[in-house]
């Protein structure tokens, strides 16, 4: 796993299971309307749900936190400010199981942050770093769902 500044540089991966080379823009305008993943496990879980026929969404938007308009104290004065949203997209929605599958490879501090949220708004979701978690996983929801 690579680093630069302290934080992991992700190989970007392709439709095709090809790590991208190069310019990541260079790259989406040569191949218009294809996925790019985060990591090869993202990109191979997106196949084996894919492959599957199980319904699911990739990257759906969510909101975690509306924006609204706090009060600071900065230079001596108290300030009006707004705080814009937070969002946040998983790597998967499965609707047959009403859940989200994250496919981490390395959690930075931003991220658990948007997932403790994403956990206090009440949203069931799943963190795996691997194909083989991805599909006990699955396995596991589909026996939870015939009882």
């Amino acid at each position: 796993m690579a680093r630069h500044l302290g934080r992991v540089i992700v190989k970007k991966v392709g439709e095709d299971g090809k790590q991208i080379t190069g310019s990541l823009i260079e790259w989406k305008v040569k191949n218009p309307g294809k996925l790019t993943f985060d990591s090869k496990p993202e990109y191979q879980v997106w196949k084996y749900i894919k492959d599957s026929g199980l319904e699911f969404e990739y990257q759906p938007s969510i909101e975690l936190f509306d924006k609204i308009t706090t009060k600071e104290f900065e230079d001596g004065k108290i300030k009006t400010v707004a705080q814009r949203k937070i969002g946040y997209k998983p790597d998967f929605y499965l609707p047959t199981y009403d859940c989200y599958i994250e496919v981490k490879g390395f959690a930075d501090e931003l991220f658990k942050l948007r997932w403790k949220l994403f956990k206090l708004k009440a949203y069931t979701g799943f963190i795996v770093y691997s194909l083989n978690e991805a599909v006990e996983l699955l396995e596991l929801l589909k026996s939870v769902t015939k009882e």
